[in-house]
């Protein structure tokens, strides 16, 4: 649903605009261009980057014909709406990039990188521990977390806490980042051939010594009735994009674009080694 409904008047059509007043109730949000002056259309992307800085894309839907000229002017509207998509369903996403290489989830362990126990749940890292061989979270805040270890510990689920900067991650295949900035993982010894699963809202580009994946985001694969609906209308195709993410029809997204399969196939060919 919606939340917030914003009107831009950017073609100055004093007759659309107030026939988008009218409409100012409906879940569409209505915004028209000019087709005929590429002038306008320049005003357009100006106008529009400023006006979505100080919106959540994720509240607003834009007109195909907007979406597709930002496009052209490199700027990729539904990309939050894209990660929220990616870090709503990550853990079938990293099920399926274990799947790659040959192995299944419940054989291997994830590493959660995390600050603030705030931002994940307690029930979350139960839900988690389901998929996996064991979790282990790494945290310079322990204490925040030494409920939960206790917790589950009593209930034979295998959990570990720690921060050990030196050996904590020296091993690890796959890497889920909820909260680590950069510079918070360039004080760990990383596995320099890991997978790492980056959902916060840090930039991680540059790990000294990194020679694995770093997944930031994921596109959709859409034909063309699709495109861009099913990001604008989350809630109402769920159902849709969890099956596309089950039968893996979307493409991951690093920091230099989109990554193949061949690059993640080699790479997982040698995870570890």
């Amino acid at each position: 649903m919606i939340k917030h409904i914003e009107y831009f008047d950017v073609c100055y059509d004093k007759n659309k605009y107030k026939q988008c007043k009218k409409e100012k109730n409906n879940e569409i949000n209505l915004i028209y261009v000019n087709n005929q002056r590429k002038s306008y259309k320049i005003k357009v992307i100006k106008k529009l980057t400023h006006r979505i800085k100080k919106l959540k894309c994720n509240n607003i839907i834009l007109s195909k014909e907007i979406k597709n000229i930002l496009l052209e002017h490199g700027i990729d509207f539904i990309k939050e709406k894209n990660q929220i998509i990616y870090r709503d369903n990550i853990i079938q996403i990293i099920n399926n990039v274990i799947k790659m290489g040959k192995s299944r989830s419940k054989e291997e362990s994830l590493y959660v990188l995390i600050k603030s126990n705030i931002l994940i749940k307690y029930q979350d890292i139960i839900n988690i521990m389901n998929n996996y061989k064991s979790i282990n979270i790494i945290t310079p805040n322990i204490k925040n977390f030494i409920k939960l270890e206790q917790k589950l510990e009593e209930e034979n689920e295998l959990i570990s806490v720690s921060n050990n900067r030196r050996k904590s991650l020296i091993k690890a295949k796959y890497i889920l980042n909820v909260d680590f900035t950069e510079e918070d993982l360039l004080e760990y010894n990383v596995n320099r051939k890991a997978i790492i699963f980056n959902i916060s809202n840090n930039k991680i580009e540059h790990i000294y010594g990194f020679d694995g994946i770093i997944v930031n985001n994921i596109k959709l694969e859409e034909n063309a009735e699709e495109r861009f609906d099913l990001e604008d209308e989350y809630e109402k195709n769920k159902e849709i994009i969890i099956n596309k993410i089950i039968e893996n029809k979307y493409q991951l997204i690093g920091k230099n674009g989109f990554i193949s399969y061949k690059e993640l196939l080699k790479l997982q060919a040698n995870l570890g080694t």
